[in-house]
């Protein structure tokens, strides 16, 4: 008896020690998913979801075994997991479906939201049900449901002030928003996401009080709502974490407020513009930070390594999300899922400690040496309206800025003496999808008549009259119709980088930043590192590119002062040694670009190398003109913030005053034409601008059959000793795609279109 007195109370014993082991973990697995809910991510809070079903399981496995306290605590436990899971389940639909409308995504929103609505029907009433009756349109269910859960008092202040606002009922938002802070931290208090949002409050007013008529009253909230954010923002000491405040719905909202309420006030177009400019603090900050160190070359270079630093660790950080998003990467799949969740842990948490070390290293750095960079901030009042950008314009320069949020487009044409703005009511999803559309017809030679009319229409119509008057234009797009390639828009008979030089800005205030005044350089004279047809590992599965070589081989002509490296010699070492002091940084090589981790976006190099996005913030790298001949450079993540991250963001906060890069993969052979062509027309007498000696390449070779084409790239190739270009395979993209199947017409944007001039 006394054996099994003791086995029995061994047995609790352990049980003890796994249902607190198990607590632990289901403790781990909900701030998992409270971290993947705030960071807005579907795939991340799917692999929360997958984490609280297994907490959950094995949590039901454990009950019954162990009475008393211990007891008590796990049902209780158990009950919060499965609450948590029902709610989950509904937020990462949610998530998925705004992902995919945001994107443009057509046909996988349409499965998204047939998928969210048969998880409607099962879960109970929630303020997450509520939340997607609204994004999928079922705006008087929603009513119905929210007036439920008002009457229940199951809503904070703050989240019912949300509904209403979403629901098109203005006035029970207002009051809402007045019940704030007035019980406490229950229920009504408004503070169920968090007291450290207090813009969230003057956000949500401002956009009631613009919906009730009154545009001052929206205004003043607004700039409430603008300053706390920014006042917060200033408080990050780092540039990556600015930018994700910046992506937050609510403060996305507030700017977009703030613009329209403006617009709507006495001779308010001017001011509404800058408005949608301060929108893009988050990037205007960055280079900020390198502009308060300018003049001092040690400071410059301390700022520039905590930008790379900064970069690296911020990389770090998507390694380990795309390996939560699979929940295999690099692990066998025999592994069970604890196992992989360990490995993410062992193989990463080192690398991101590193970065950690070395940011936290470099920080201290640059407080030493320029403490201006990250204690200073550009002033809201210094945020150019649309007179002060008019005064900084080049002479015949037109440029156009759009704003798009929510149900609204504004549009502005600026040049030294005329302003037309115009605001358009539309679906932004639509236009969104219209956009992706035209860039998938241009990428894959499909049909893009129809799309690019109705983008041209929305786009360039209402500024008709100053197309006929100017040829070179500035291009500053919203986030979301970045990869918008305007050159390629259909315009009277023609497209419009036919008839003007098109050219694009991140940001508007760009062009009043202080800086010495630009010059225009003989690039015959300047030294230039040309990198090409790198020789990959094989077991990259790279194809090989001889339009690289040739290109390459063709630039070394024009470019007396190069340095060139191709084959073996392309290694990550070499490059970065090379690169330094060169104010040419040529890059012709395969492209890898990932949209859902921008800060992984990377070029191909010799062996298994590669030149990561980090390595465009070496502080002894410092090029005037940067030129990605690869695929897909140009793309990034849009960022509710008005943020675009990726490679062209790394290459213009570098420093570099001309980039050129590529919106889709690039054909080999016409990529390799196009590039020519512009360094011919860069280096000739005339000296065209960056911008100008594109536009004359791209159609030059869009004014070329397709047999034209082929032999204009023979006699390139033969001249220049590269392999025979006949026994190449030169179906390949830059991507290692191959070409479309069925070869576009000869003046089919793919062709010719692919780059893209930024300006900086």
């Amino acid at each position: 008896m006394e054996n099994t007195a003791e086995e029995a109370n061994h047995g609790r014993d352990t049980t003890a020690v796994a249902i607190k082991a198990w607590q632990s973990a289901a403790v781990a697995a909900q701030l998992f998913r409270h971290e993947a809910v705030a960071l807005g991510d579907p795939d991340l809070i799917a692999a929360a979801l997958r984490r609280l079903a297994r907490a959950t399981d094995l949590g039901a496995r454990l009950q019954g075994r162990q009475g008393g306290p211990l007891e008590a605590l796990l049902a209780a436990t158990l009950e919060q997991l499965r609450d948590d899971l029902r709610s989950t389940k509904a937020i990462e639909a949610l998530y998925r479906l705004r992902r995919h409308r945001s994107a443009g995504l057509t046909a996988e929103a349409e499965e998204s939201a047939d998928k969210a609505w048969e998880l409607v029907t099962r879960i109970p009433l929630s303020v997450e049900r509520c939340a997607l009756l609204v994004e999928l349109g079922r705006r008087t269910e929603a009513r119905v449901e929210t007036d439920t859960l008002e009457a229940h008092k199951a809503l904070s202040a703050i989240q019912l002030a949300a509904l209403r606002l979403r629901l098109s009922q203005p006035e029970r938002a207002v009051a809402a928003l007045r019940r704030i802070g007035a019980k406490g931290a229950g229920p009504d208090s408004g503070h169920a996401t968090g007291p450290d949002k207090p813009w969230e409050e003057h956000a949500m007013a401002a956009e009631a009080l613009l919906a009730l008529g009154d545009p001052q009253g929206a205004a003043d909230r607004s700039l409430k709502a603008i300053t706390a954010h920014e006042e917060r923002r200033l408080r990050l000491a780092r540039d990556t974490l600015r930018a994700a405040s910046a992506d937050d719905p609510v403060v996305a909202r507030a700017y977009h407020t703030a613009v329209l309420s403006h617009w709507a006030l006495p001779d308010g177009e001017s001011t509404a513009f800058a408005w949608a400019e301060r929108s893009r603090s988050g990037f205007l900050d960055a280079v900020h930070a390198l502009d308060g160190a300018a003049g001092q070359p040690s400071a410059v270079r301390a700022v520039r390594g905590w930008l790379q630093a900064e970069t690296r660790w911020a990389a770090r950080f998507e390694e380990a999300a795309e390996c939560l998003r699979a929940e295999e990467g690099v692990w066998a799949l025999r592994q069970s899922p604890e196992s992989r969740s360990r490995a993410v842990g062992e193989s990463t948490q080192h690398r991101i400690t590193e970065a950690e070390q070395a940011l936290s290293e470099a920080e201290e750095q640059v407080r030493r040496l320029a403490p201006i960079a990250v204690t200073s901030r550009r002033d809201a009042g210094s945020v150019p309206d649309a007179a002060a950008v008019a005064r900084a314009l080049p002479p015949g320069t037109l440029l156009l800025q759009y704003h798009l949020y929510d149900q609204d487009l504004a549009c502005w044409a600026v040049t030294r003496d005329k302003l037309l703005a115009k605001r358009q009511e539309l679906s932004t999803h639509g236009l969104v999808a219209t956009a992706r559309r035209f860039h998938t017809a241009c990428a894959r030679g499909g049909d893009v008549t129809g799309p690019g009319r109705l983008l041209a229409n929305v786009l360039l119509r209402f500024c008709t009259p100053l197309l006929a008057e100017y040829a070179t234009i500035l291009v500053v797009p919203p986030a979301q119709l970045s990869l918008v390639p305007f050159h390629a828009l259909p315009r009277s008979g023609t497209v419009l980088g036919h008839t003007h030089e098109v050219s694009y800005l991140p940001a508007a205030s760009l062009l009043t930043r202080p800086r010495p005044p630009s010059r225009k350089p003989d690039w015959t004279k300047v030294t230039a590192l040309l990198v090409g047809a790198p020789a990959t590992a094989p077991e990259r599965g790279l194809k090989h590119l001889p339009g690289t070589a040739t290109e390459v081989a063709t630039l070394k002509g024009l470019l007396p002062r190069c340095r060139v490296l191709t084959g073996r010699q392309a290694s990550r070492a070499e490059v970065l040694k090379q690169a330094a002091g060169c104010g040419i940084l040529h890059m012709a090589t395969h492209g890898e670009v990932r949209e859902l981790a921008p800060h992984l976006g990377r070029l191909a190099l010799a062996g298994h190398d590669h030149l990561d996005m980090d390595d465009f913030l070496g502080p002894h790298l410092a090029p005037e003109l940067v030129v990605l001949s690869a695929c897909d450079t140009g793309r990034g993540t849009a960022t509710a913030g008005g943020d675009v991250l990726g490679l062209t963001r790394a290459a213009v906060i570098s420093g570099a005053r001309q980039a050129v890069v590529s919106l889709w993969p690039v054909d080999d052979v016409t990529g390799c034409l196009v590039i020519t062509d512009m360094y011919r027309h860069l280096t000739s007498p005339e000296r065209p601008s960056v911008g100008k000696a594109l536009a004359l390449a791209q159609h030059e070779i869009r004014d070329l059959s397709r047999d034209q084409r082929e032999e204009k790239y023979a006699e390139l190739s033969d001249h220049d000793a590269v392999q025979p270009h006949l026994t190449c395979p030169r179906t390949w993209a830059r991507d290692s795609g191959p070409r479309p199947k069925s070869a576009p017409f000869d003046q089919h944007p793919y062709h010719w279109a692919p780059f893209i001039h930024v300006s900086a």
